[in-house]
């Protein structure tokens, strides 16, 4: 029978959050459940973040400060996991913060449900504290196996599945599958995380009673906002990555798949949205690259999964390949806006 008083494992990456951070760990300290070992991990700050994770660790015995060079999320998460010494694990971004009750409700769903993974709903927040988008499916138990034909698809979908915090996982299954980020990929490696862990596991359980508050297009939580010009590849070993992991637990069910192509092609259309705005490139490259990535056999698949958000437009000459057409609508766009604003 499992202890209902086990340490778990909070890590925190901490990257120049200094205006958050504060709020992130006294948000921690704080919690009702106080069996917590606080990781910090000052990931080559330039701030005061590093003196901020010093007054916290001088004041709760409970905090582990690690200070390393500049690496990246995942080193720094890995670096966390290696000293980790509790049963379960959470992440949480250095600038984003969590309820009083949320690792407790978290915990003890995990041991009431004998799910491998439990899940909150996600509110995203500006830099005032104000209320943007919420994250959320239905919440209970769901199995990875045939029995989810009807609702895997709802997690898929959603935010809630692919970052690393907003969870509790368990250490050992962690451990014994020798579960890391990928060191290398700065977007889209704690959905690798995820679903490497989640080939390991039978059931996900979903709360919606407490709630993980992330900070949106903040410094802190953009550990990941460089390397632009890779996404795309990361992109296609994602989709890669989750086709077989679909795959492998037989969950390749129509819905599953569609949300999976719907995804790649906004990555390749956000990507293709990009070379368009890039300045100082001349046309004849931004045409050439634009063309390059419309012949790819990945691209052509993702033909019959168009996301019904974009501009039908674009879409159109996309399908058409039509981009001369393409970059001089963009052109003629952007001239009549500089017009508008004399």
């Amino acid at each position: 029978m499992n202890d209902s008083n086990e340490l778990i494992s909070i890590i925190i990456p901490v990257y120049n959050s200094e205006k958050e951070l504060e709020k992130c760990i006294t948000s921690v300290i704080n919690q009702t459940y106080k069996n917590i070992e606080i990781i910090l991990i000052n990931d080559g700050s330039t701030d005061n973040s590093l003196t901020i994770c010093k007054q916290f660790s001088d004041k709760d015995k409970r905090i582990v400060l690690l200070d390393q060079i500049n690496s990246g999320p995942s080193e720094t998460r890995n670096a966390g996991l290696k000293i980790a010494k509790g049963a379960y694990i959470q992440f949480i971004d250095s600038d984003d913060y969590i309820p009083y009750n949320y690792t407790e409700k978290l915990y003890k769903d995990l041991l009431k449900s004998n799910a491998d993974l439990v899940i909150s709903p996600i509110q995203t927040i500006n830099e005032h504290n104000e209320l943007l988008q919420l994250w959320q499916v239905e919440d209970g138990d769901y199995y990875l196996d045939k029995r989810s034909e009807n609702y895997f698809h709802l997690l898929l979908k959603s935010f809630l599945l692919f970052g690393p915090v907003n969870k509790i996982y368990k250490a050992d299954l962690i451990s014994k599958h020798k579960i890391l980020f990928k060191p290398g990929i700065d977007y889209g490696e704690d959905l690798l995380f995820n679903i490497e862990y989640l080939i390991y596991t039978n059931k996900i359980y979903v709360t919606n009673e407490v709630i993980y508050y992330y900070l949106k297009d903040s410094v802190g939580n953009s550990l990941s906002q460089k390397n632009y010009d890779k996404r795309i590849i990361w992109a296609k070993q994602q989709h890669q990555t989750i086709l077989e992991f679909l795959e492998k637990k037989g969950l390749t069910y129509p819905q599953n798949i569609s949300i999976l192509y719907e995804r790649l092609y906004d990555s390749y259309y956000n990507e293709i949205i990009r070379i368009i705005h890039r300045r100082h490139e001349p046309l004849s490259k931004k045409h050439y690259t634009i063309k390059s990535l419309l012949t790819e056999d990945f691209w052509n698949k993702t033909m019959a999964y168009t996301p019904a958000h974009n501009p039908v437009w674009v879409k159109t000459l996309l399908k058409k390949k039509q981009i001369f057409i393409l970059l001089l609508a963009f052109k003629l766009r952007s001239i009549s806006k500089s017009f508008y604003y004399l």
